[in-house]
């Protein structure tokens, strides 16, 4: 398999699980830096792939750990293992970020399914919630969300590399 197929390959699986929830890249391994300097790392939705322009699309909210994290250091690494694959799929880039007032955020919320907008309805105690349009219909307040737009997936960062089975069942990456 030449480089160019390995790349194909790539973002093919990664087109595939926006639309497949059972596949493998649908949910990632989203990898960050904070404030001190340490790397965090926590699973997230794929929720969009556009192999053509090299974009993944994840969703969070702008009070997330992530957000603050991503806003100071847009560098970025994305992590997926697909077990029936053999597949370790990692990624590096910049990530972009668009706030509950953009266009681009509004955008991505108005193509959600009902039942994936209530899963950003809540918070905790206290917390600063909006009023839902009755228009809605899927409850009466939800969180402020943004979009976070992975970008500028440079070509030579895309690798598929084959990975070694796991020796026990694991919901998560075999290390």
């Amino acid at each position: 398999m030449t480089l160019a197929e390995v790349d194909a390959s790539a973002w093919a699986e990664l087109e595939g699980a926006t639309a497949d929830p059972q596949s493998a890249f649908r949910y990632l391994n989203l990898c960050s830096v904070d404030a001190g300097g340490r790397p965090q790392a926590r699973m997230v939705v794929l929720r969009r792939a556009d192999a053509a322009r090299r974009i993944l699309e994840i969703h969070t909210d702008v009070r997330s750990p992530k957000w603050q994290e991503i806003s100071a250091n847009p560098s970025v690494a994305i992590l997926g293992f697909g077990p029936q694959l053999k597949v370790q799929l990692r990624l590096q880039g910049s990530a972009e970020l668009y706030g509950p007032a953009s266009q681009r955020a509004a955008e991505a919320w108005s193509l959600l399914p009902p039942s994936t907008r209530s899963t950003y309805m809540g918070g905790p105690p206290g917390d600063d919630i909006e009023e839902w349009p009755a228009s809605e219909g899927y409850g009466r307040r939800r969180r402020r969300t943004g979009l976070l737009r992975r970008a500028d997936i440079p070509g030579r960062d895309a690798r598929l590399v084959p990975a070694a089975p796991c020796r026990q069942p694991a919901r998560g990456l075999c290390l």
